[in-house]
């Protein structure tokens, strides 16, 4: 089987090139992307890729005949579209370049595209979440024009708790996360699990085509999680700061608005979160407390 990924240097194209490299049945994945001498010299310093199977593609995104070259002859595609909350253009942005890729996945016949959405947040509650409604238009259009599509939506990740959802410092060992979801829970996985579950996706089309499958390995409210930061990161104590949704959207970073939104979205709407489905996809599915508990040197070190 030959599979083409997109995003292949980002978090989920990472994972997913990680994953299918080292299984035989993945005879070549071809990693695509803008920069094939740059990717080539990121992707040999991570772990876990298989270059006996890999080719690093260069390609232009703005021209189909580029991505049409690239993918021609794969079985299977994932896709994952860029979001850069920095640019006012983003949504347009990103609705140009899915539609082009699905549309270079029409014409090029691929068996079975996997797509990593996102819900449609704006259609919903009336609020704008760029990061989240121009995912959601890309897989309007893919179903529109007739895609063998499967959908992955995936949920917050471990590894944002090293970044976006870093714990604040409120006084000498005392930190809280601003996480504004009250007593709602939210999804969680590691960034590096995605790729096993996709690769499983694969290798069961007819199982999963024309589905949505909702990837999750923990459901906790934010006061769990500051538990299990309290637990294993002694003796800093950890809370939640209950931060208010309109004091998110006036944190002053780019996405702040689109992220409050998207919080807002969360508590308002019932979303499902398929943990025994994940879990079935990839039985080593790693946990959020073994997480922190494997990462707890460096989860220590950032706190400083």
């Amino acid at each position: 089987m030959i599979v083409s990924v997109f995003g292949a240097t980002g978090v989920q194209g990472g994972s997913v090139l990680q994953a299918l490299s080292q299984d035989p049945s993945f005879t070549e994945v071809r990693a695509l992307t803008r920069n094939s001498q740059q990717a080539d010299t990121q992707l040999r310093k991570t772990k876990g890729i298989n270059f006996d199977r890999v080719s690093v593609i260069q390609i232009d995104f703005n021209d189909i005949s580029s991505v049409k070259n690239a993918i021609k002859g794969s079985n299977c595609c994932f896709v994952v579209t860029n979001s850069d909350l920095r640019d006012p253009s983003t949504m347009k942005n990103e609705l140009v370049q899915g539609t082009l890729i699905a549309d270079a996945c029409r014409d090029t016949r691929i068996e079975h595209v996997v797509f990593s959405t996102l819900m449609p947040v704006q259609r919903i509650i009336g609020v704008h979440a760029r990061h989240c409604d121009s995912k959601a238009q890309v897989e309007d259009y893919m179903k529109q024009i007739g895609l063998p599509l499967s959908c992955i939506m995936l949920p917050f990740y471990f590894e944002d708790f090293l970044d976006i959802f870093k714990p604040r410092k409120l006084g000498t060992g005392v930190y809280g996360f601003d996480i504004p979801m009250s007593r709602v829970p939210i999804g969680l996985m590691s960034c590096r699990d995605i790729g096993e579950c996709v690769k499983e996706i694969f290798m069961c089309k007819n199982k999963y085509l024309n589905h949505t499958i909702n990837l999750c390995a923990n459901v906790l409210t934010v006061r769990e999680i500051a538990d299990i930061f309290n637990k294993h990161l002694v003796p800093n104590s950890f809370k939640d700061t209950q931060l208010t949704l309109d004091n998110y959207r006036q944190l002053g970073w780019p996405g702040c608005i689109d992220y409050g939104n998207m919080f807002d979205f969360l508590i308002r709407v019932d979303t499902t979160h398929n943990v025994p489905l994940t879990e079935k996809l990839h039985p080593g599915l790693k946990k959020f407390e073994q997480w922190v508990m494997d990462n707890r040197t460096y989860l220590l070190h950032i706190l400083e």
